[in-house]
């Protein structure tokens, strides 16, 4: 599994020898690796995916759990469980729990509270997206657009 890192190289998570790397794109050179721990490891049972967003690695699994990695690759924290993709907007992650979308402040921001969304879908919700104030919430039959302030 990859994702493209901030300074456009490339984080791998590799799962045969359970280690977070990050390779130069350029020139294919490992710039460092680092094993997860063995607590972390019985935990992260099937990795699903993984972004990074403002120097942070955010790592979801199939229990929809999300941990938080720093530019380093060392494990921060587990956030908690999601029960959808996860986006990102200004200062907040957004992620599903139940029938509410969440808005959580990231690390840097704790001074931001938690913005609670409640919406009355028929159906359950399978993407989220966040550009110029718009959040995207995808179901499988519909995509639906609410304008947001969160400034």
């Amino acid at each position: 599994m990859a994702t493209i890192s901030n300074d456009n190289n490339l984080w791998v998570l590799d799962v045969s020898n359970f280690s977070l790397n990050k390779f130069q794109l350029n020139t294919g050179r490992l710039l460092f690796s680092n094993p997860l721990d063995l607590k972390l490891r019985e935990e992260l049972r099937e990795p699903i995916g993984f972004t990074e967003y403002q120097n942070y690695l955010y790592l979801t699994d199939l229990s929809l759990n999300v941990y938080l990695f720093d530019n380093s690759g060392v494990f921060l924290q587990k956030l908690g469980s999601s029960f959808a993709p996860i986006a990102f907007a200004n200062e907040y992650l957004i992620r599903l729990n139940l029938n509410k979308i969440e808005f959580e402040p990231l690390p840097r921001s704790p001074q931001k509270k938690p913005i609670p969304m409640s919406l009355n879908l028929k159906e359950p919700i399978i993407g989220l997206a966040f550009s110029n104030n718009v959040l995207a919430v995808l179901t499988r039959n519909c995509l639906y657009f609410y304008s947001l302030n969160l400034n």
